[in-house]
């Protein structure tokens, strides 16, 4: 169905939340109009949105997600079926941000599709915070199981290596968090197994961690949550223990070794 202005006027009116229309056209998406609640979910104005956007809607999204998007939505043309994605797009304050599109075509503008796209700010349904909120005070990292892209990384991890919210986007799990260039040979998200509890000895910090984790669905990916406490003031304290245990036993013998010295009958 070729779209008129009455037509797409009526649409813009009747739908409901943070939206979009697109034209698709030369491998590119025309914004026709994007609701006013939409520029909000990236940090921005509606005058820095449309700036953004001008010569390709696609530009918000991030580009480790772009081709999966662009992809998904040529195959939401050819079938004519909903095209449900969740993926990065670019934030103004935080770097970048989840969002939920669900997106079905429309009609066509001067015989090219055009497509709706409802959006949700993914970072905000099912309570997928729920398990980091749980572990706020343990630094926790999301990875995507297959590819070892990290997908989050909360405050607590970030102030820890001391770098911002846009430092670990794209990036592997084995080289943000243990400076490897290859996946760890003992990696749990490999063995598949949920990791209850396992302590080390991180030398770059000289702190000792004890390290759980899970698998967990974030934003419609397959991933695996890794929590990582610090706890060097209570392994110090069971070293500092020990030791006065051993000088303790050591001074005991000490003291019997003098005794039977001192009087071998006392055997």
């Amino acid at each position: 169905m070729e779209l008129t202005k009455e037509i797409l006027s009526y649409i813009e009116n009747i739908t409901p939340g943070c939206f979009a229309i697109y034209r698709a056209a030369d491998g590119k998406l025309e914004t026709l109009y994007a609701s006013p609640r939409l520029p909000a979910l990236n940090g921005m104005t509606e005058e820095e949105y449309a700036d953004f956007t001008r010569e390709d809607a696609a530009a918000i999204v991030f580009p480790a997600d772009r081709e999966k998007i662009m992809g998904a939505l040529m195959d939401c043309i050819r079938s004519g079926e909903q095209c449900d994605q969740y993926y990065r797009v670019y934030h103004k304050i935080r770097g970048f941000g989840w969002v939920h599109g669900s997106g079905r075509v429309c009609g066509t503008l001067n015989g090219c599709p055009v497509i709706l796209v409802v959006y949700v700010n993914a970072s905000s349904e099912a309570d997928i915070y729920q398990k980091l909120l749980d572990h706020s005070d343990n630094m926790v990292y999301v990875c995507d199981r297959s590819t070892r892209e990290l997908l989050y990384v909360n405050e607590t991890a970030r102030k820890q290596r001391r770098v911002d919210d846009e430092s670990y986007a794209g990036k592997k799990c084995y080289s943000y968090i243990w400076g490897r260039t290859a996946p760890c040979a003992d990696c749990v998200m490999s063995r598949g197994e949920k990791l209850t509890g396992e302590k080390r000895f991180n030398r770059d910090t000289n702190r000792w961690e004890l390290m759980s984790g899970d698998g967990i669905i974030w934003c419609g990916r397959d991933a695996y949550v890794h929590y990582i406490s610090d706890v060097t003031a209570g392994e110090t304290l069971r070293e500092n223990m020990e030791a006065q245990h051993q000088r303790e036993l050591a001074g005991y013998r000490k003291t019997m070794q003098e005794l039977l010295t001192a009087n071998p009958d006392a055997l």
